[in-house]
């Protein structure tokens, strides 16, 4: 739990309580011990997926999203998940050595 109060932390402007672009949802229902980041708040110097999920019980997952209700261009979305996938990498590297010193 020290890294998601990290997380929170360090990007609560980005922190979101659900997934949710122009009709498209992706439910979060069930989930416990999660934060879920807005891709675009947390970057604004490349394409990244709209939303970045960790969650931790007793292994870290990650979920890296994006959306689509229309139009999909493959290499568009593989630039944003890429992106967010490396973003997502960071902050948890971050968090992690945070840990470590009792920062968050």
């Amino acid at each position: 739990m020290q890294i998601l109060n990290c997380i929170k932390n360090n990007y609560n402007n980005a922190v979101v309580t659900r997934c949710s672009e122009k009709g498209c949802e992706l439910r979060l229902d069930g989930l416990k011990n999660y934060v879920v980041l807005k891709g675009e708040v947390i970057c604004h110097d490349r394409k990244i997926c709209d939303y970045i999920i960790f969650k931790i019980n007793s292994s870290i997952i990650i979920g890296i999203v994006e959306l689509k209700s229309k139009t999909a261009h493959p290499g568009e979305i593989e630039e944003k998940l890429t992106n967010g996938s490396k973003m997502a990498l960071n902050i948890l590297t971050e968090c992690n050595n945070y840990r470590d010193t009792s920062s968050c």
